[in-house]
C-alpha cells in the first residue's frame, strides 16, 4: 500500500517553557477575590461538563426543593463518605454549589455529607484534610513550635469546604455544617481511621487523637463560623488571625502538572505523593516562578480568617505531648438539635413573615439551567 502523506499536519507545540510560562501567567491575580475565584470555576465547569451530566440524576436525588422541607421535621444526621458514589455526589455538589475553585485534598482526609432524615435530602457537607505545617497565627493560638510541629500535625486537621446547600442556606443550616467540625463522631471516625498507623514521613507510629480542626473564611471573615456556642455557652471556635495571603487553591491541576514537568526538566526533584499537599505544592509553584522570572503566582494577596475548633480543653498542653486529653464531649445530635432551636426555626419563622428570603421557593431544577449545565 503506498504512503498517503498527511494534508494537515498537526502544529508543533510551543517549548515546554514557554507553555508552563504563559499558563502560570493566566492565573496572575485580578479584580476582587470572589471575581477572580468565579472565573477559576467558569474554567472548571466547562472542564468538567462530562462529569456532571453523568452525575446529574445524583444531584437530582440529592438536592431538595423548598417545599420539601418542614424545619419543625428536619433531622440532621452525619453521614460519612465512604462509598464510590458517596465520592461522586461529594464532588458534584461541590462544584454545582462552591464558589471556590474545586481542589483535591491531602494526607489523612476524609468528608462528610450532611443529611436531612425526614426527607433524605443532602443538607451541607464538609472535608477534611492534613494541616499545613506552618501558618503563624493558627500556630501562635495552638503553641504550635518547631519542636512540637509533627506532632501537631498529626493531632489536627484542616476543615474545607464547609457550608449548606440549598435550600437548607436560607434556614442558616452554614453554621450546622460549622458546628459538626466539633462534634465527637468526627473525633472518633479520625481515630478509628488512623490509630496504629505509621506516620510515612517519621517512619513511626504516631497518635490519632484530634484535638483540633481548623479552617479559613473562603473570602476573609465569614459569617458561619461567628457567634458560634454550645447550648451551654461555650465557644466552639475561635478566630485566630489571618493568612499571609499566599497559596495554591487557584492553580489546576494541568498547570501544576506542566509546573512539575518543568521543574524535572531543570534537574530538580519534583516528586508527588505523600507529603505533597500545599505547603509542597506551593514550594514548587514558587520555585518554578523563580526560574522563568515570573512573579510569585501563589502571592494572591487574599487574606482568610483563621478559625479553631479546639477538640481538648487542654488542647495546648496536649499539642506539646504534657498531658492526656480532656474532651469536649458534643455529639452531632446534641449540636444538631441546639442548631434547629437557636437558628434554624427563627430563621424559618423571619422567612415566613417576609422579613429574610424564603426557602420554600428553591428549585433545583433553575438552579441546574441558571447554571447552563443541562441545558
Amino acid at each position: 500500500m503506498a504512503f498517503q502523506p498527511k494534508l494537515f499536519e498537526d502544529p508543533p507545540k510551543p517549548p515546554l517553557e514557554e507553555r508552563v510560562k504563559e499558563a502560570l501567567l493566566e492565573l496572575v491575580p485580578r479584580g476582587e477575590a470572589r471575581e477572580w475565584a468565579e472565573e477559576v470555576r467558569r474554567r472548571t465547569l466547562e472542564r468538567e461538563r462530562p462529569f456532571f451530566q453523568a452525575a446529574l440524576p445524583l444531584l437530582k436525588e440529592a438536592l431538595a426543593s423548598g417545599e420539601e422541607v418542614d424545619p419543625r421535621r428536619v433531622e440532621p444526621v452525619l453521614h460519612l463518605v465512604e462509598t464510590e458514589e458517596d465520592k461522586r455526589l461529594f464532588k458534584a455538589l461541590v462544584l454545582l454549589w462552591w464558589s471556590m475553585p474545586y481542589t483535591r485534598a491531602y494526607g489523612r482526609r476524609f468528608a462528610y455529607l450532611i443529611k436531612d432524615k425526614a426527607n433524605g435530602k443532602v443538607m451541607g457537607l464538609f472535608s477534611l484534610m492534613s494541616p499545613v505545617l506552618g501558618m503563624e497565627d493558627r500556630d501562635r493560638f495552638l503553641g504550635i513550635t518547631k519542636e512540637n510541629r509533627t506532632l501537631a500535625a498529626n493531632l489536627g486537621l484542616q476543615a474545607h469546604r464547609v457550608g449548606a446547600l440549598p435550600p437548607y442556606n436560607l434556614l442558616l443550616g452554614g453554621k450546622l455544617a460549622a458546628m459538626a467540625l466539633a462534634s465527637r463522631e468526627v473525633r472518633e471516625d479520625y481515630k478509628r481511621r488512623y490509630e496504629g498507623r505509621l506516620s510515612l514521613m517519621e517512619g513511626r507510629e504516631l497518635p490519632a487523637d484530634l484535638v483540633y480542626v481548623y479552617t479559613t473564611g473562603a473570602y476573609g471573615k465569614a459569617s458561619i463560623y461567628k457567634r458560634l456556642r454550645d447550648r451551654s455557652g461555650r465557644p466552639l471556635a475561635f478566630r485566630v488571625g489571618e493568612t499571609k495571603g499566599e497559596g495554591v487553591f487557584h492553580i489546576p491541576k494541568e498547570t501544576y502538572d506542566l509546573v512539575i514537568e518543568f521543574l524535572a526538566s531543570q534537574g530538580f526533584e519534583a516528586k508527588r505523593g505523600y507529603g505533597g499537599g500545599p505547603s509542597q505544592k506551593l514550594f514548587h509553584v514558587k520555585k518554578a516562578c523563580a526560574l522563568l522570572g515570573l512573579p510569585n503566582i501563589a502571592l494572591h494577596n487574599h487574606r482568610r480568617s483563621i478559625y479553631v475548633f479546639p477538640h481538648a480543653q487542654n488542647f495546648r498542653e496536649t499539642l506539646r505531648g504534657l498531658e492526656e486529653p480532656r474532651w469536649n464531649d458534643l455529639p452531632f445530635a446534641e449540636l444538631a438539635s441546639w442548631w434547629l432551636e437557636r437558628w434554624a426555626l427563627p430563621r424559618a419563622g423571619r422567612a415566613l413573615r417576609g422579613e429574610v428570603p424564603d426557602w420554600r421557593v428553591f428549585s433545583p431544577r433553575e438552579l441546574f439551567l441558571s447554571l447552563g449545565l443541562f441545558g
